[in-house]
């Protein structure tokens, strides 16, 4: 949730200059914007699944995730076949339905996790501190990407200025607010480097 959580926000406010850095065409440029932002959701639902997945491979009940995933399956396309037919959605028809898929494949593992392994997830710091910052990271990023825009006049130095900035903060953010602890920063890629600058601070 520490990777994910972020990467949902900063795709949601930075969906427009995401898009215009990595495909320019200008007649679905606005589509595509909107058909990322809404998707950016399943980053942390298919985060939580694939995990949950894992967790339940790893204590034998490996078909308990393939049942879950037909059961979102089946799900997915009774949805899906009256949002075809009924209303105008067309592309967006797609992006509700692989909401529901994921976010039914979270609900289901949950529950098996729980059943087997008799865990309770713990809210604030897994959700809500990565998502408090995260939003923070969020207004600093569409802040930043306007201001270097209106500086310099170019999306790419401002999508790449905003989002290095933007990590760096969030990243700040949780150390100072408790949702990652030493041992498990040292885990991280060159965590032991961040853990010594952080020392000397």
């Amino acid at each position: 949730m520490i990777v994910s959580i972020p990467s949902m926000v900063g795709f949601i406010v930075l969906s427009k200059p995401i898009v215009l850095l990595l495909f320019p065409q200008k007649e679905t440029f606005m589509e595509a914007s909107n058909l990322l932002r809404y998707l950016s959701v399943t980053t942390v639902f298919y985060s939580l699944s694939t995990l949950t997945n894992a967790i339940l491979q790893s204590v034998g009940k490996a078909n308990i995730a393939v049942v879950n995933a037909a059961v979102a399956l089946i799900i997915q396309t009774i949805l899906l076949v009256p949002l075809l037919i009924f209303t105008d959605l067309n592309l967006y028809c797609l992006v509700i339905v692989a909401i529901v898929y994921s976010f039914v494949m979270c609900i289901l593992n949950r529950f098996f996790v729980r059943k087997y392994l008799g865990y309770r997830q713990e809210i604030m710091n897994t959700f809500l501190l990565p998502l408090i910052a995260s939003v923070c990271m969020g207004i600093a990023a569409i802040t930043i990407y306007k201001g270097m825009y209106y500086l310099v006049n170019s999306n790419a130095v401002a999508t790449i200025t905003s989002v290095i900035i933007a990590a760096t903060l969030y990243f700040v953010i949780i150390i100072r607010i408790g949702v990652i602890r030493e041992e498990e920063l040292v885990r991280f890629p060159k965590g032991y480097l961040l853990v010594k600058l952080l020392r000397k601070k």
